[in-house]
């Protein structure tokens, strides 16, 4: 009984003041009082009592601080996690940062060579004269030009200027700028320069027209450096992009005037 009464109250001094039971104390030899019995056992349930309470409160707050500690580790994950997030974003923006720096410094690279090539001094090749030639098809008398390329990666720009003619209402002649090597090969990828005169006449008849007219246009595609001739071609076989047959013209070239045929290697940024 004693030992009971002591535990209760080291338990109730450890868990608060507040739970003290007020209990009678008991010699040997003494005569016992039912009312002082009853109230230590009051005071002991009371006590059971209020510490019952007490351990409910403190279980209370035990779990309130384990839901603390729950929330407060969740967000240390979620915060961890969105660090981990920031961490990979920042290494992918890092190498394209990268990338662009890269591509920045070639464009650059790339900018500053075309700007050292377009500051070359190019050549220019041409060759002009009179020479009147009124056949009908074939290359033309003189209008020949020898060049020289330098390059492989370049284009050439090709400009000829005469006075043409064609006689007969509906009929057309075509001129044509033709490339060979040096070997007498025509390199057929320069195969845009080329153009036709037309003479259509609103009562059919026929009109002798002689017109200074220019053909200018551009081999870009890969010609090798080297030495390459350019030839003049004129043809009245002929028929338009909408099938008509224009064939049977009457061709004259160089009516009166001086022509001009020039060549001039260029690099093909000029060009695109």
């Amino acid at each position: 009984m004693k030992k009971t009464v002591l535990s209760l109250v080291a338990t109730a001094t450890l868990l608060g003041s507040d739970v003290n039971p007020e209990l009678t104390t008991f010699r040997a030899g003494d005569r016992v009082n039912v009312g002082d019995v009853n109230g230590n056992f009051e005071s002991l349930k009371k006590g059971i009592l209020d510490l019952q309470e007490v351990v409910k409160t403190q279980a209370t707050q035990i779990s309130g601080l384990q839901t603390t500690v729950t929330n407060q580790s969740s967000e240390i994950s979620s915060q961890a996690t969105e660090i981990s997030t920031l961490k990979t974003s920042n290494t992918a923006l890092s190498t394209k940062v990268t990338n662009q720096e890269t591509k920045i410094s070639n464009l650059e690279t790339e900018n500053q060579t075309l700007k050292t090539e377009l500051s070359e001094p190019r050549k220019v090749f041409y060759t002009t004269g009179h020479k009147r030639d009124d056949r009908e098809e074939g290359y033309i008398d003189l209008r020949v030009l020898n060049i020289s390329k330098e390059k492989s990666d370049t284009a050439l720009r090709i400009t000829y200027t005469d006075n043409l003619r064609v006689y007969i209402s509906n009929t057309a002649c075509q001129y044509e700028l033709k490339v060979f090597d040096r070997y007498n090969n025509l390199q057929t990828q320069c195969n845009n320069l080329k153009f036709f005169l037309y003479d259509s006449s609103s009562d059919a008849s026929n009109q002798a027209h002689h017109r200074t007219s220019t053909l200018s246009g551009v081999c870009e595609k890969s010609l090798p450096a080297g030495d390459y001739t350019i030839k003049t071609y004129v043809t009245n076989e002929f028929t338009d992009l909408e099938g008509a047959d224009r064939s049977g013209g009457d061709c004259d070239t160089g009516f009166g005037t001086q022509f001009l045929l020039q060549a001039e290697e260029i690099y093909k940024a000029e060009v695109k």
